[in-house]
């Protein structure tokens, strides 16, 4: 069985890979806060959106930042198609997240999903308000 990009894979072309995305997204978005996590969120001119994850060397070893990793990754597939399209999102976990479960997270991801369409971030972009 072949895996297509469905709701279910988290396939390159939604992920930010370069650091010159990362900081396009830092330098020129917005910011949400959740309980466990910042989500730093700006406008990518695409019909859909884009995902990273950053973890700070300060939440402990490599094996713990890449346990995040895992976990947020999951997160983020499993609730990817709730997110506004057309906006890169960088996630930035906090120190209370170490101890994060994966349903606690999908909760947050949602919150923060329904509070930025509510705010209407989508497809539009911040320079042509």
């Amino acid at each position: 069985m072949t895996v297509t990009e469905n709701e279910e894979c988290f396939p390159k072309r939604i992920r930010l890979l370069r650091r010159s995305e990362f900081q396009r997204v830092y330098k020129n978005g917005r910011r949400a806060r959740a309980d466990h996590f910042t989500v730093f969120f700006d406008h990518n001119q695409l019909p859909y959106s884009r995902f990273g994850i950053t973890v700070s060397r300060k939440l402990g070893s490599a094996v713990t930042r890449n346990r995040l990793r895992r976990i947020f990754r999951e997160a983020i597939r499993k609730s990817r198609t709730s997110a506004v399209n057309g906006l890169d999102f960088v996630f930035n976990p906090h120190a209370e997240a170490v101890k994060i479960q994966s349903t606690e997270l999908l909760k947050e991801l949602a919150a923060v999903y329904f509070r930025l369409k509510e705010k209407n971030h989508a497809a539009r972009p911040a320079d042509h308000h």
